[in-house]
């Protein structure tokens, strides 16, 4: 008995030890997210101070306070770690300055390692120690196969000798949740009241998907509903199954999936036949998420993308016998009503055939009145100006007029924007860019989105209908003809040289060259950051990392 009573007091004590470690350390978080919110309001306030708006000295005083703020950030972000590490990830993907993206997106693959010892006791503690031991047979706790900021991921196998992914929620970023927002609140209320830039709906809406993430559970059926979806739209994608019996709300046990990594580029352009029909599958999966479900994965990066079917591989084997796309790390997902989900069709297919006006009226019907002013640089979001010659007067005004756009000016902007939305612009940001490193230009990207929305229009009509859809089907069939006949046009043209695609193309090859410089520049420097839009968190990237390796 007193043995026991002995044991009993000191696992208390361990306890309240490790919740006073905790407090410690997130006081000491705060008091430095704190002083660096400081030293950054000082550094624009006093720099900036008696200059004129739009003037080159002070545009070019306000770069320098861009480039100390986001050293300064990328600093706190790395010193915090946990938590931030994600914050530091979301901020990268909003339309911020370009220096806080490139400082901000180094991050992404900068997450502490938990303990074998912590990852045991969550292990234990979440399944049971019997349990643990005799289900997951072979797992190393000391080298997980990569770590991001809210868990990391074991290999392991199950009695029967399938591999499975065991994902294990880090020990302490539960409690470290509550006490991190509210500072983040605090910062983002301060920011406010002395610069006037409102980012403060950003806090509640990523607290309450952090929260999600949170839950593994939640991150199962996610997964199980997208492989329902993307399986009824038949394409060649792959959603590891979820081993239920196994996974509670801080442990997920996945099936283990192999294949070649959407950041494996040098592999990829060696096979570039692999590579382009890589990237158009990846095009078209994202469309029809956005398009036709209206349930969108928001945290699509190279590392939660695996591709099977790439020749000289060891999974270029496939039951389709083509490619095929493994969709991974399903915490983060939108859901955009009907609305919001119909309108934004009718705005993809008019981007995608360059009527402007009728981008423009799609926009506002998403947007509504009160967010014109988002509405008029949406298409131009999506698309992206055709410099030069093929552009409009009017794509050319608003280009140079976002260029002039001050950071209170984008904060304005994105909060006329639905929340959803402007996750799905995110993540349609980070699909662009790597469909478009892979392969797929601009205009083949477009047509691909605009597909997909004239099925998405044509799935709402029918199920507004009772006779199936009717005329609003049938215009649509037309219209996907049409369109079909647009591009058999467009591409004619482009073979003497001119036309919207040919344009197009012509801008995308003289980006790659402005990029591949760009790179190889910013190799050379100190921070080593990447140059490409950035990556945001996840910890089943790294389920490829053993397929890497031998590769």
């Amino acid at each position: 008995y007193d043995d026991a009573r002995r044991q009993e007091r000191h696992a208390q004590g361990g306890v309240q030890e490790a919740r006073a470690r905790t407090a410690a350390a997130a006081l000491q978080r705060s008091l430095r997210t704190l002083g660096t919110a400081a030293v950054v309001s000082v550094d624009y306030k006093f720099s900036l101070g008696g200059l004129t708006e739009g003037e080159d000295d002070y545009l070019a005083a306000r770069l320098a306070c861009h480039e100390r703020s986001a050293r300064r950030m990328l600093e706190l972000c790395r010193a915090n770690a946990g938590f931030y590490i994600k914050v530091a990830q979301y901020v990268s993907t909003l339309s911020v300055p370009q220096p806080f993206v490139d400082a901000l997106s180094s991050l992404q693959d900068r997450a502490v390692q938990s303990s074998a010892e912590s990852v045991r006791r969550t292990l234990a503690s979440q399944l049971g120690a019997g349990v643990a031991d005799e289900m997951l047979r072979g797992i190393d706790l000391d080298a997980p196969v990569g770590c991001a900021s809210l868990a990391q991921v074991h290999r392991a196998e199950l009695p029967d000798g399938r591999a499975v992914a065991v994902k294990v929620q880090h020990e302490s970023v539960a409690e470290e949740l509550a006490t991190d927002v509210a500072t983040l609140r605090a910062v983002v209320a301060g920011v406010h009241m002395a610069f006037g830039w409102d980012f403060r709906w950003a806090v509640p809406d990523f607290e309450r998907h952090v929260g999600q993430e949170l839950d593994f559970t939640h991150e199962g059926r996610n997964a199980e509903r997208a492989a329902s979806n993307l399986e009824r739209s038949r394409l060649p994608v792959h959603v590891p199954s979820i081993h239920w019996e196994l996974t509670t709300d801080k442990v997920l046990v996945m099936e283990w999936c192999e294949g070649t990594r959407a950041t494996n580029l040098e592999l990829l352009e060696a096979n570039s036949a692999s590579a382009k029909e890589a990237a158009r599958l990846l095009a078209e999966t994202f469309a029809e998420q956005v398009c036709v479900h209206g349930f969108v994965h928001a945290d699509l990066h190279p590392g939660n993308l695996l591709f099977r079917g790439v020749a000289g591989t060891p999974t270029s084997e496939t039951p389709s016998g083509g490619m095929e796309l493994v969709l991974l790390d399903h915490g983060a997902y939108r859901e955009l009503d009907d609305q919001i989900r119909v309108a934004y069709c009718s705005l993809l297919r008019a981007v995608a055939v360059g009527d402007e006006a009728g981008a423009e009226r799609a926009a506002v019907t998403l947007l509504g009145e009160s967010g014109q002013m988002a509405a008029r640089f949406l298409p131009l979001m999506l698309a992206g100006p055709v410099k030069g010659k093929n552009e409009s007067p009017r794509m050319a005004a608003l280009r140079a007029e976002a260029r002039k756009m001050k950071l209170d000016d984008v904060a304005k902007l994105l909060d006329n924007m639905p929340v959803a939305l402007l996750a799905t612009l995110r993540a349609g940001r980070v699909a662009q860019n790597v469909s478009e490193r892979m392969g797929l230009d601009r205009a083949e990207r477009l047509i691909v989105q605009a597909r997909a929305a004239l099925r998405g229009r044509r799935n709402a009509h029918a199920e507004a209908s009772s006779d199936g859809g009717g005329a609003s089907r049938l215009r649509t069939e037309l219209d996907i003809v049409a369109l079909d006949t647009y591009v058999k046009l467009q591409r004619t043209l482009e073979l003497f040289g001119v036309g919207r695609l040919a344009a197009m193309r012509r801008q995308a090859a003289t980006e790659a060259t402005e990029r591949r410089r760009a790179e190889e520049a910013n190799a050379e420097t100190a921070l080593d950051v990447n140059v490409q839009p950035p990556l945001a968190d996840g910890a089943e990237r790294v389920m490829a990392a053993s397929t890497s390796r031998r590769m």
